[in-house]
């Protein structure tokens, strides 16, 4: 074969944050008081979504309302659970400053969590930017009361949805 003939694999894209589609909900849901709060049943308004493609890698991360996921049957989360996830607390700091407890560990145990379960690396600074956007958006959300935090809203599940087989 000719060096002009060879076919060159396609650059996989990394995570880009700038390149963030957003999408507003059109009504927003209203406050539950936060002593009726129950575990796993309670959603803010967005969620943040990225996909990655196997052979073009990470495409434009997105917040949009949040809403129902549509996973292709064959999609390998069903079959072989290559899932993880990982949480984080959100909290108002005594300036009015939304924080989070200890992100970059957050963020290292997600890349290692995904890394034993051969996911997609990704670049933690960049989930972390994503995050922190998302928050901005949902800060109404963040309760501003001692004791009380975004963490039982705020996770972040990193599932793998390829229907595509591999060959080894």
């Amino acid at each position: 074969m000719a060096i002009d003939q060879v076919e060159v694999a396609p650059q996989r894209a990394e995570l880009d944050p700038s390149k963030l589609v957003i999408t507003l909900a059109k009504e927003l849901k209203p406050l539950p008081e936060l002593e009726n709060l129950v575990f796993g049943q309670t959603q803010t308004d967005h969620m943040l979504v990225v996909n990655h493609d196997p052979v073009h890698g990470w495409l434009a991360p997105e917040i949009k309302p949040y809403g129902p996921l549509a996973f292709d049957p064959m999609a390998s989360c069903f079959h072989y659970c290559p899932n993880i996830f990982e949480g984080m607390k959100a909290y108002i700091g005594p300036n009015g400053e939304t924080r989070l407890f200890r992100p970059e560990r957050n963020m290292a145990r997600l890349a290692r969590s995904a890394e034993r379960v051969a996911l997609p690396p990704f670049d933690e600074n960049a989930v972390l930017t994503l995050i922190k956007r998302l928050l901005e958006i949902e800060a109404r959300w963040i309760p501003n009361k001692p004791g009380y935090s975004l963490s039982t809203w705020n996770r972040r599940d990193f599932l793998h949805f390829s229907s595509r087989r591999r060959r080894l």
